[in-house]
C-alpha cells in the first residue's frame, strides 16, 4: 500500500516545487497538498493519513497549531516540520508536536529518507495501540528532585547552561528530549551531538530556559513511587553508559562507536518509562515489567517500543539499533556492531554484579567475538565494582 502523506504549505509556489521534486515517488506514494492548515484538516479528514509534513510560518493557522491538530485527531500520524525560517520561537514551538524538524531547501532523497525511515519503525510496531500511544507522545516523565534541581539552575540569577546540562545528563527522558532538540535540523549542527550535557551548553540558558519553564518540554511525576522507579532506572542506565565506554575502549572501538555506546547505554532502557498500563491488571505497571509479558500482550519488546520513540524523534540510527537490539544483538543483521556489543555486555554485568558465568548472564557467545570471554567478564566486573 502507498504511504499517504499531506505536505502544507502557504506559498503556491514552494507547492509546486515539491510536486515537481517528488514527481518521480508518486508510484510509491499517495501525495495530497493543502495551501492552509484548514484546507489541511479538511483533506485529512478523507486520507489514510500516514505523514503530515508542514511549514510553521503560515498565516491563520500555523503550522504548530496544525500538527497539534493532527495529534489529536489522527496521532498515529508522523508529523514532520519542513521550514525554511530560523526563528527560535517557532522551532520551540513545533518540539511538543513535531516528531521530526527539516529544513528548506530540502532534497528529495533527504525527505525520501526520513519518511521511510519513520515508516519503517512503524512497521515494527505491531501494536496500532502502542503506535498511538508514542505518537502522542511530547514529554517523558523526568525525576522529580532532577527536574526541581534544573528548574532552580535555570531560574538562578547565577545559573549555568554548564551546571544545567550536568543535570540533564543524570536524567533518561531529558537526556532524550535535548539530543532530539539540539540534533534536529534547525540548529544545523555540521556534526551529531551525543553528548546531554554538551547539547545543554549549545543551546544556552536562556533557549533551555524556554523549553523547561516556556513550552514544558520536561514533565514531573511527583509519585513517590514512580520518582523511585525512575531513579533506579537513572542509576542502572549511568552504570551500562559508564562500563560501555569502558569496555568499547577495551575492545578498541573506534571513537563514534564509543561515544555511541555512551549514549546508547544511557537510553538503553527508555523504553520501560513508555510501557502503558496492562489490560491485564490495573494501574502503570513499574519499571521492572516482565518483557515477555509485554511481548505477549503486545506483540513488540520494550526494547522495540524505545527504538521506536527515538527513532521517529530522529536521533541516529546507530542509537535507535543500539537500544532495539541491546539485548539481542544476534538477531541485528550486518556487520557485528562494537557499539552494541559494548552496551549489550555492560547490561548484562550491571544486571548481574558480581556473577561472573558468560552463560548466567545471559551474553551472547555468538556475537561476543573472539577472545576469553571468561576473562573479559571477570575485567568488566572489575569496572563495575570500580564504578559502584
Amino acid at each position: 500500500m502507498k504511504c499517504c502523506i499531506l505536505f502544507v504549505d502557504d506559498e503556491p509556489n514552494v507547492i509546486a516545487g515539491l510536486r515537481r521534486m517528488l514527481h518521480p515517488l508518486r508510484a510509491e506514494w499517495d501525495m495530497h497538498f493543502a495551501t492552509s492548515g484548514a484546507e489541511a484538516l479538511t483533506l485529512a479528514e478523507k486520507l489514510p493519513l500516514d505523514v503530515v509534513v508542514s511549514d510553521m510560518r503560515m498565516p491563520g493557522m500555523d503550522g504548530a497549531t496544525l500538527l497539534g491538530e493532527i495529534r489529536d485527531r489522527y496521532p498515529s500520524a508522523i508529523r514532520i516540520v519542513l521550514s525554511g525560517h530560523s526563528d527560535r520561537a517557532m522551532a520551540m514551538g513545533s518540539v511538543r508536536v513535531a516528531h521530526q524538524y527539516l529544513a528548506k531547501p530540502c532534497s528529495a532523497d533527504k525527505l525520501r529518507t526520513t519518511i521511510d525511515r519513520a515508516r519503517q519503525l512503524r512497521a515494527t510496531l505491531q501494536s496500532p495501540h502502542l503506535a498511538e500511544l508514542i505518537s502522542r507522545m511530547d514529554r517523558l516523565p523526568s525525576i522529580p528532585a532532577l527536574y526541581t534541581q534544573l528548574v532552580d539552575e535555570i531560574e538562578s540569577p547565577s545559573g549555568s547552561a554548564k551546571r544545567a546540562g550536568e543535570i540533564i545528563a543524570r536524567d533518561v527522558a531529558m537526556s532524550a528530549k535535548v539530543l532530539q532538540f539540539v540534533n534536529s535540523a534547525f540548529f544545523g549542527m555540521p556534526q551529531r551531538v551525543t553528548s546531554p550535557a554538551q547539547a545543554a551548553v549549545l543551546l544556552g540558558l536562556n533557549l533551555l530556559k524556554s523549553l523547561v519553564l516556556g513550552f514544558q518540554v520536561f514533565s514531573v511525576d511527583r509519585n513517590a513511587g514512580s520518582a523511585a522507579d525512575l531513579e533506579r532506572l537513572w542509576a542502572h542506565s549511568l552504570t551500562v553508559s559508564s562500563l560501555a565506554r569502558h569496555i568499547a575502549s577495551e575492545e578498541r572501538a573506534p571513537p563514534q562507536e564509543v561515544e555511541d555506546a555512551v549514549i546508547g547505554g544511557m537510553l538503553h532502557d527508555i523504553g520501560k518509562i513508555l510501557v502503558p498500563p496492562s489490560p491485564s491488571s490495573p494501574g502503570k505497571p513499574d519499571l521492572a515489567e516482565d518483557d515477555e509479558r509485554f511481548v505477549r500482550e503486545y506483540g513488540v519488546s520494550i526494547e522495540q517500543l524505545g527504538a521506536y520513540l527515538l527513532g521517529i524523534w530522529g536521533l541516529p540510527a546507530s542509537i535507535v539499533e543500539i537500544v532495539a537490539y541491546h539485548r539481542r544483538p544476534s538477531e541485528r543483521a550486518g556487520p557485528r556492531s562494537l557499539s552494541i556489543w559494548s552496551v549489550h555486555a555492560a547490561n548484562a554485568v550491571a544486571e548481574r554484579f558480581p556473577e561472573d558465568d558468560p552463560d548466567v548472564l545471559g551474553i551472547d557467545r555468538e556475537y561476543a567475538g573472539p577472545g576469553d570471554l571468561v576473562a573479559r567478564v571477570r575485567s568488566w566486573n572489575a569496572a563495575c565494582l570500580r564504578l559502584r
